[in-house]
C-alpha cells in the first residue's frame, strides 16, 4: 500500500492500494483507541474488529470486508478532531496517519471505482449546494424562501416531508436548515443606505467570504461580524467567490471539487492582490480554503489564498495582538 494523501498520486484512487492503507491505519487506530469518544467512526471500527476477534482470536483489521471498511468510512463527517491530537500524525510519528485525509481518499476511490454513495438522490441533493447560489435557482430560492421553509421546516414524517423525501431521497425525519428571506450578499449591496460607524483606525481591509451557511441560512452572523469589524476600523467588502465545494470533496467528487476550487482560487487571489485579507465566518469552509485548495489546485495562487485566509475570530485576535490600542468592544 501507499501512504499518500496527494490526489494527483497515481495510487490515490487505486482500490487495492487504498484498501491496504485503510487496513494499516485501522490496525494502528485499534491499538491506540485514543479517539473512541470523538464520533461514531471509531466505535464502529472497534466493534467490527471485536466481532472478528471472537471468531479468529486475533485483532486483524485485514479481516474487514470492503463493505465493512466502507461502513466505517461512511461514518466520518470530516470534523478533523481525530487529527488534532493524533500521536501518529505526519510530522509527529513515522507512521504518518491523517485519518480525515484517508477518509477523503477512500471516498474518492469508491467514486472512481463505481461503488460509492454519490449515485443516491440524497447525496446529489446535498453535495450540489453551490447550484442554489447561481442563476435561476438563486432567484427562486430567494423569492420563494418562505414556501421552501414551509416544506423543509414541516414536522418530521409529515406529508410534506414525505413528499420531499420521495423527490430528493432526503430522509423525512432529517433536520433541514431554513433559507433566509434576505441573503447576506443582498444586505451587503444595500449597506450604503445603512447607518454604520467605521472606527478611527485604518487597518487592512477584508473581503468577507460568507460561504453557504451565512449566505443562505444565517446572514445575521455575517451582519454582526461586519459591524464588529467596521467598528474597529476594518473595511469590509463582499468576496465574489462561490461555494467552497466542501460537500463535493467529502463525497469523493475530486473532479468537480477541483474545478470549483480553481474558479474560487482565481477570484480570491485577485482580491488578495487588491490588498485584502480573506475572512471566513464558517470554520469548515476556511479549513477547505486553507488546507485543501493548495493540495487539490496546486498553484502559487492557491498558496497565496491559503496564506491570506483567516477565520473571523482569528483575524480579530490578530488585531488585538498587533494593534496599539486593542479591540474596541463598546458595542451591543
Amino acid at each position: 500500500m501507499t501512504i499518500t494523501y496527494d490526489p494527483s498520486h497515481a495510487a490515490y484512487v487505486d482500490e487495492a492500494d487504498t484498501r491496504g492503507e485503510l487496513t494499516r491505519v485501522f490496525n494502528v487506530c485499534d491499538e491506540c483507541r485514543r479517539c473512541v469518544s470523538l464520533c461514531s467512526t471509531f466505535p464502529s471500527l472497534f466493534d467490527t474488529i471485536d466481532g472478528h476477534t471472537v471468531q479468529h482470536d486475533d485483532r486483524d483489521a485485514g479481516r474487514l470486508t470492503p463493505e465493512q471498511q466502507d461502513r466505517v468510512v461512511g461514518q466520518c463527517f470530516q470534523c478533523k478532531l481525530c487529527a488534532v491530537d493524533c500521536p501518529y500524525a505526519p510530522g509527529r510519528h513515522e507512521r504518518q496517519i491523517d485519518l480525515p485525509r484517508l477518509m477523503l481518499r477512500a471516498e474518492a476511490m469508491r467514486r472512481a471505482n463505481g461503488h460509492d454513495a454519490a449515485s443516491r438522490r440524497s447525496t446529489r441533493a446535498l453535495i450540489n449546494t453551490g447550484l442554489i447560489n447561481t442563476g435561476l435557482a438563486r432567484t427562486v430560492t430567494t423569492s420563494f424562501s418562505s414556501a421552501v421553509n414551509r416544506v423543509t421546516g414541516a414536522p418530521a414524517g409529515s406529508p410534506r416531508r414525505r413528499l420531499l423525501a420521495w423527490l430528493t431521497g432526503l430522509s423525512a425525519v432529517r433536520r433541514l436548515p431554513t433559507l433566509a428571506t434576505q441573503r447576506f450578499s443582498s444586505w451587503c449591496r444595500l449597506r450604503d443606505v445603512h447607518t454604520h460607524r467605521v472606527g478611527a483606525r485604518s487597518l487592512r481591509p477584508v473581503v468577507v467570504y460568507p460561504t453557504c451557511l451565512v449566505e443562505l441560512h444565517q446572514p445575521a452572523i455575517g451582519r454582526d461580524m461586519v459591524q464588529v469589524y467596521e467598528r474597529n476600523g476594518i473595511d469590509c467588502a463582499l468576496s465574489q467567490a462561490r461555494c467552497c465545494g466542501a460537500a463535493l470533496l467529502h463525497a469523493g467528487n475530486v473532479k468537480k471539487f477541483s474545478k470549483a476550487a480553481s474558479a474560487n482560487v482565481e477570484l480570491l487571489a485577485d482580491e488578495v492582490r487588491g490588498g485584502h485579507a480573506i475572512v471566513v465566518p464558517e470554520p469548515m469552509c476556511s479549513h477547505v480554503v486553507r488546507h485543501d485548495y493548495p493540495m487539490y489546485v496546486q498553484s502559487p495562487d492557491a498558496e497565496l489564498v491559503a496564506e491570506n485566509t483567516f477565520d473571523a475570530c482569528e483575524y480579530l485576535m490578530r488585531v488585538q495582538a498587533d494593534g496599539e490600542s486593542g479591540l474596541e468592544t463598546d458595542f451591543v
